[in-house]
């Protein structure tokens, strides 16, 4: 566990995401013990003032976040995690817990806005339980601008080089004394426009005129295309003319690999870029946020934090497409499609529909209130109350029911053939079988927490430190997703064309008790010892426990290490959630047996089933490091081993795929005319994990260059070993085992410039197999500060280039078209960024 610097002398708690931050939350109650925890910075020597076990490795200071080019904390420590920003390393990230000032987990990034954040640390020292379950290689705290004084009023503008994707942020703080109390306050707005893939080379559609599908790019074969057997061997026909004034790409030669032709739509020239983490948003949000506290006297305190937020979202993407079977085509319809007779399976894009549009409203809150206080014997105690509520709705449109559409087909009034057609009865039957859909999340918790710590007995090295305390939480979470035609009737998600996501709703109850216990047996050498008992209403009782050392051999070098063991309860959604659908991109391994790196990938409707009998996963986690101070140079170290079983957790739908190849057959997959319509994949508790690796930084000042100071920051994570497996199977899981940020800076007086390095190694693209590979990808950003402009004190600047060089997305080095072959991330895909930000503050 870690307890990361406290910036207030107060002592917080805070409800947790879930059970699985207690024992964050309980170091986090040891932390506040005051002369337990050293502050970065402060003099260690001491053993009874702290030891080096909690101390971050490297900091996101206010400075960093403010030249930073970014608008969100999400963006700041997930999308630049991608590439080691200031030693926070993706996918090692997953595995993080989110602390706020050292105490309390963070529910939501949204309700922490950037202007609200004073800086971020950076814990890799192998003694932290992260959220979700798996324990991880350290943690983050972000430590908000509690202590900020007076009025600071900023805005930031950001505008890529090509078209879309400019940012805006603008904020309002104030900080400073009421009464015998402290408040602060402020609101904060954030802007993102969407990157649209026509406006991106790597992303826009292409193909030539009577080519290949296997040659296009951003191009599906969804547009209208048939296949059936002819003469027992499946063939592909084009539906129609496929005439390009209706959208259409023109005729293209072997779609999804099979022989003959078929109609394709350039859906790359409507849809809105995807990052690897999921859609790049049309994005505006508020925050406000306060925080205030007041002394009782001379052995208590009131404090209260309250933060709301309000979303909006929007993304597109193409018309709704879907590939079904027609069992009993008509004379006019076989005509069409060249065949003698039936069963067709159409690949069909429902032009006349229009796009599709997601619209996402969000608001949310968190109010906490407590006392705290200090006991007799220096034995201090906190008692807090929490709630949280996240309220979400979703709508979007333009999707189709498979059924009325087939029953529109069948009966003679959608024309299938052109869905662009002027007749009346087709007309008509475009709202028959159109469907709206509407997701309503919501996410309530009250939780209670109360501690007692204080000192023990006195060792050798220093005083023992005890916590022990307890927490009741409620919970309840809903996730619903409808869909439904104009007159009310509710449609389930297997019949839903061109949408995919699952339901759920349940609620939980848990009662917490945990003790701690951390001494140092002799000078400079400090040991933990953390347990933590929690009883579920669902799933029972769980349990969790962790050991932890730190030994400064001497003035220059310090080592730590940590060992935790614990089961974590699968969530609601994994035990409530109903049947799911997606259309994952698979290679069809069953039909293509050519080198799979020339497979056409597609995506396939896949059903993943639920599973309300899981079990508690079991996790285990080993770490040590250590850290050197030679002068100007300060050197970070860290070693990691994560094994994970009983994971609830799906196969991934192309091992699947891949196995009914091997077999023959399989009762996952259903095909017809050889062409898979569905796969089913059932959530399973055989999920297990195992990865290892390694982190190092390094940090230096070079001297002087003329009048400029110099200094050099590397950041370096090394992933050494990766596996996952569902059923004893090994699924495809490659990415970057490198990750590197190197920043050289120079500074003198008022101003501050930066070169940042951002490197990721190559790897493997299992969408495709693992035979194409994604090539290393570096980019620069080039960054400038300066302050007290103009000789007005308090003005500052900043700005600069992101993506300096104008780096794209790497793409599959051996087939770059279709689903999963460009490694999108956030500074690729906006490109050659320039930001400009302003602050006044006084």
């Amino acid at each position: 566990m870690v307890a990361p610097s406290q910036h207030t002398g107060r002592l917080k708690f805070r409800p947790q995401l879930s059970w699985r931050d207690c024992l964050t939350t309980i170091l986090a109650f040891a932390a506040a013990a005051g002369p337990v925890v050293a502050q970065p910075g402060a003099d260690t020597k001491d053993a009874t003032r702290g030891s080096e076990l909690w101390q971050p490795v490297s900091v996101i200071t206010r400075e960093d976040i403010e030249t930073s080019g970014t608008i969100t904390l999400d963006e700041l420590i997930a999308d630049r995690a991608d590439y080691n920003s200031f030693g926070l390393h993706y996918p090692l990230s997953r595995g993080y817990s989110i602390l706020v000032n050292g105490r309390y987990p963070a529910r939501s990034l949204n309700l922490l806005p950037l202007s609200a954040v004073e800086r971020i640390e950076i814990l890799n020292n192998g003694t932290a339980t992260p959220a979700d379950g798996v324990a991880g290689p350290g943690a983050i705290n972000i430590v908000l601008r509690d202590e900020h004084e007076g009025f600071e009023v900023a805005a930031l503008g950001g505008l890529p080089q090509a078209s879309g994707g400019s940012t805006g942020q603008a904020s309002l703080l104030w900080g400073g004394g009421v009464g015998s109390g402290r408040l602060m306050v402020g609101v904060d707005s954030v802007q993102r426009n969407e990157v649209r893939a026509a406006d991106r080379d790597y992303s826009r559609s292409k193909w030539s005129e009577g080519g290949s599908f296997a040659e296009a790019t951003g191009v599906s074969a969804g547009g209208n295309t048939v296949f059936f057997k002819d003469q027992g061997r499946l063939v592909a026909r084009a539906l129609g003319d496929c005439p390009t004034s209706q959208g259409y790409t023109g005729v293209l030669s072997n779609p999804d690999n099979v022989d003959g032709q078929g109609c394709g739509f350039p859906y790359g020239n409507i849809a809105w870029t995807q990052t690897r983490r999921g859609d790049l948003k049309r994005l505006e949000s508020k925050n406000v946020f306060a925080d205030f506290d007041v002394p009782l006297g001379d052995a208590a305190s009131v404090y209260m934090d309250g933060r709301m937020g309000w979303r909006d979202t929007a993304f597109r993407y193409a018309p709704s497409v879907g590939t079904f079977d027609i069992l009993d085509p008509s004379a006019d319809l076989l005509a069409a499609a060249g065949a003698n007779a039936g069963p067709l399976t159409v690949s069909h894009r429902f032009l006349a529909h229009g796009n599709r549009d997601w619209i996402e409203n969000i608001n949310e809150h968190e109010v906490t209130v407590g006392i705290q206080g200090t006991l007799q014997d220096n034995v201090g105690w906190d008692l807090s109350v929490n709630r949280y509520r996240r309220n979400e709705r979703e709508t979007g449109n333009t999707f189709v029911s498979e059924s009325l559409a087939l029953e529109a087909i069948n009966a003679g009034d959608y024309d299938i053939v052109n869905p662009r057609s002027t007749d009346p009865d087709h007309q008509a039957s475009i709202p028959k079988m159109a469907l709206s859909m509407k997701r309503d999340e919501v996410v309530d918790v009250t939780a209670v927490k109360g501690a007692l710590q204080g000192p023990g007995l006195l060792l050798p090295g220093g005083n023992l430190q005890w916590t022990l305390g307890f927490e009741i939480e409620n919970r309840e979470e809903k996730d619903i997703l409808k869909h439904q035609d104009r007159a009310g009737k509710i449609y389930p998600l297997e019949d839903v064309l061109g949408s995919g996501g699952s339901s759920y709703q349940g609620s939980r109850s848990r009662k917490s008790g945990f003790v701690e216990v951390q001494f140092p047996p002799l000078p400079h050498w400090t040991v933990l010892l953390a347990a933590q008992l929690d009883d579920y209403n669902d799933v029972g009782p769980t349990h969790e426990w962790t050991v932890a050392s730190s030994w400064r051999a001497n003035e220059l070098v310090t080592l730590h290490g940590s060992f935790h063991k614990g089961l974590a309860p699968p969530s609601l959604a994994n035990l409530h959630s109903k049947d799911t659908v997606y259309y994952p991109a698979v290679c069809d391994t069953k039909n293509h047996t050519n080198p799979q790196a020339n497979c056409h990938i597609t995506q396939s409707k896949t059903l993943y089933t639920n599973n309300p009998d899981l079990e508690p996963s079991k996790s285990t986690t080993l770490g040590f490091g250590g850290t050197m101070e030679l002068g100007p140079v300060s050197l970070a170290a860290d070693w990691f081993r994560i094994e994970q079983l009983d994971l609830p957790g799906y196969a991934s739908p192309q091992s699947i795929v891949d196995m009914e190849a091997q077999q023959g057959s399989s009762d996952l997959v259903t095909r017809t005319n050889d062409v898979i319509t569905e796969i089913r994949n059932p959530r399973v508790n055989t999920g297990e994990s195992r990865m290892s690796g390694l982190s190092l930084s390094g940090s230096t000042d070079l001297g002087r260059l003329g009048d400029m100071a110099t200094g050099l920051d590397v950041h370096w994570a090394y992933v050494t070993e990766s596996e996952s497996r569902i059923d004893g199977i090994v699924q495809p899981s490659d990415f970057p085992r490198h990750r590197v940020h190197a920043t050289f800076r120079m500074s003198r007086a008022n101003m501050v410039a930066a070169w940042h390095t951002r490197a990721i190694s190559g790897y493997d693209n299992d969408v495709r197999g693992g035979t194409g590979r994604f090539a290393p990808w570096i980019g620069h950003d080039f960054t400038l500060e300066l302050r007290d402009v103009f000789d007005m004190e308090g003005l500052a600047l900043q700005g600069g280039v992101l993506n300096l060089t104008n780096r794209d997305p790497s793409v599959d080095s051996v087939n770059p078209s279709g689903p999963g072959s460009v490694d999108a991330r956030l500074d690729s895909i906006r490109g050659r960024t320039f930001f400009l930000r302003a602050e006044l503050s006084w």
